[in-house]
């Protein structure tokens, strides 16, 4: 009766056993499988963030264009917009649309060119005939900087902007053309762009056709702002285009330019 005791214990103890071996490997079984369900829902929201943090960058390129504008005195002329030197049909040269040469143009043979690679293009050659007045006047800018340091440590600049006004000329040849022999007077008005400038240093120099021969004038502006210089035109002088350059000086102004040219005849 004893030994059946012994067998009945020691069955009920194996099958306990057993069942904590079973239910630890369901538990162990159930806790890999959590862990990895885990995982992958880590690796499914971190593909799905990266997916949604992707973004596209798009650029876009602009081009401006610009029109050249022409000289408004060759549409004087019966040159259309844009043109910018003329010619005539029975010349080879191309001049500026203010010279006095462009000016003597008949319309039927006027040609127009808007830069001076048409014209080379078409076989013309650019003449000697300068614009027949130019006349300047702008504003410089010369600013000073003064810089001071506070007992703090502290710097802060003032910077004191000083406009000083340029010189303009207007150069005038009183006689356009002129023969030679006869006497030419140079007018050179200056102002501040608008009132007229007295006693101002005037120096003027006038080159002849030949390129060779220079005149050499100067002095000082009126009352009323005006140079004038004159001379006569020797008969053994070449003719041609004679070229007159001159500057303007005086203290407060910035320095002043202005030329013109003229037209010498045989007779």
């Amino acid at each position: 009766m004893l030994f059946f005791s012994i067998l009945i214990v020691y069955g009920l103890y194996s099958g306990f056993s057993h069942t904590a071996e079973i239910t630890k490997a369901n538990l162990e079984s159930e806790t890999t499988s959590s862990a990895l369900t885990t995982i992958k829902t880590t690796t499914s929201t971190i593909r799905h963030t990266t997916i949604e943090s992707t973004t596209t960058t798009t650029s876009s390129t602009s081009t401006t264009s610009t029109v050249q504008p022409g000289d408004p005195e060759c549409e004087e002329l019966g040159c259309p917009y844009g043109t910018n030197f003329v010619g005539s049909k029975n010349s080879d040269k191309y001049h500026y649309c203010s010279c006095s040469y462009a000016k003597s143009i008949n319309r039927t043979n006027l040609v127009c060119f808007n830069n001076t690679e048409e014209a080379e293009e078409k076989g013309y050659i650019q003449s000697s005939c300068q614009p027949s007045t130019t006349t300047t006047s702008s504003t410089s800018t010369t600013s000073s900087t003064v810089v001071s340091t506070t007992t703090q440590g502290t710097t802060s600049s003032t910077t004191t902007t000083i406009n000083i006004p340029e010189l303009s000329l207007n150069v005038i040849a009183e006689k356009d053309p002129i023969a030679r022999g006869n006497i030419q007077i140079i007018i050179i008005k200056v102002t501040d762009g608008l009132n007229p400038i007295e006693n101002t240093l005037v120096n003027v120099t006038v080159t002849y056709a030949s390129g060779t021969t220079k005149k050499y004038f100067g002095g000082f502006t009126n009352s009323t702002g005006i140079f004038n210089c004159s001379w006569q035109i020797w008969w053994t002088s070449n003719p041609g285009i004679f070229i007159v350059n001159s500057t303007a000086n005086k203290e407060g102004y910035g320095l002043g330019t202005g030329s013109t040219t003229f037209n010498v005849t045989e007779s």
